[in-house]
């Protein structure tokens, strides 16, 4: 696991289409092409109510919520 939160947002991979690779406790769940997919990557294992803003609930690496690109 990278960090003690429940999600992991990692560092842009770029590419024609950039994603951040997101961890659910621990576990790959899949790319993320903008906020609105790690919502639905967290929704798709249980996780309803994820506030992205908490950082005892979610860890952003290599940028904030508004990186993409």
């Amino acid at each position: 696991m990278s960090t003690s939160t429940l999600v992991t947002v990692h560092s842009v991979v770029p590419g024609a289409r950039p994603f951040r690779r997101v961890e659910i406790q621990g576990y790959d769940a899949g790319p993320a092409f903008r906020q609105e997919d790690v919502l639905r990557l967290c929704r798709d294992r249980g996780f309803h109510d994820v506030n992205l803003d908490d950082p005892k609930t979610v860890t952003w690496i290599g940028g904030d919520r508004s990186t993409w690109s």
